[in-house]
């Protein structure tokens, strides 16, 4: 018989490589400055948004006063024509000047 032992301990034979721990803490290190980075820029991208917010919000305050005001504007000039072409008002200043109200089979309309 033949003897194989001392052949397949030397196949057998396992190589531990050692894992350098500088390449470990380099990936540590990129890891965490990406990881800082990222919180870097997200936190300028809240602050700037929140600027953009804000400017929005004053305008958008500055509108609804403008618009506020023309509505109390619209309502005095209604208020205003109104009182101007009331029969009673035009009635009277007709008859200032001498004019009179038609009868009623005068007025035909087509």
């Amino acid at each position: 018989m033949i003897d194989y032992a001392n052949t397949f301990d030397q196949r057998q034979s396992i190589r531990v490589r050692k894992i350098s721990l500088r390449a470990d803490r380099r990936v540590r290190h990129l890891v965490g400055m990406v990881a800082v980075g990222a919180v870097v820029v997200g936190m300028v991208a809240g602050v700037s948004f929140s600027l953009l917010i804000r400017s929005g919000l004053r305008e958008l305050a500055a509108m609804q006063e403008t618009r506020l005001e023309l509505v109390r504007e619209q309502q005095a000039l209604t208020a205003a024509r109104r009182e101007v072409m009331a029969r009673e008002r035009i009635v009277k200043a007709a008859a200032a000047i001498g004019l009179y109200e038609p009868a009623k089979g005068q007025v035909r309309r087509l």
